[in-house]
């Protein structure tokens, strides 16, 4: 039991990008059943792989020794899906709030919803214009 924990202790375990393949792994296989069962063989086959092969790249980086490659793989996968996280984030955050960018400057500013017509004035440049909410 000693050496199973040490084995296990040494290895790089969960991140970001090993959720993403569990989950897609996951819904992969899902969609697999449901294309089988409407005996859509071919796209069965092809769905089934794919999920293999996600739950095998899972395992691999969850039990790999090399923790600085793993990070770095990490970090790039949360490079690359930043926008996507930003997005949801926002839209999961503030049902209540309408968002909207500055014109002059781009920073992401928000205000109450259903107020109409307003105008707004950006708090990093001053910047004054109107916003339908």
């Amino acid at each position: 039991m000693d050496r199973f924990k040490k084995f296990i202790r040494s290895r790089y375990g969960m991140d970001s990008l090993n959720k993403f393949l569990i989950l897609a792994s996951l819904v992969i296989s899902i969609l697999q059943g449901l294309a089988a069962s409407y005996d859509k063989v071919k796209l069965a086959g092809f769905l089934s792989t794919f999920a293999i092969a996600f739950f095998v790249f899972f395992v691999y980086r969850a039990l790999s020794g090399n923790v600085a490659l793993r990070r770095l793989e990490n970090e790039k996968f949360r490079k690359m899906s930043l926008p996507l996280r930003k997005n949801l984030r926002k839209k999961q955050k503030d049902k209540n709030y309408a968002y909207f960018t500055c014109p002059n400057c781009h920073k992401s500013l928000r205000a109450p919803k259903n107020l109409g017509k307003i105008r707004v004035t950006c708090k990093s440049c001053h910047e004054e214009f109107e916003v339908r909410t």
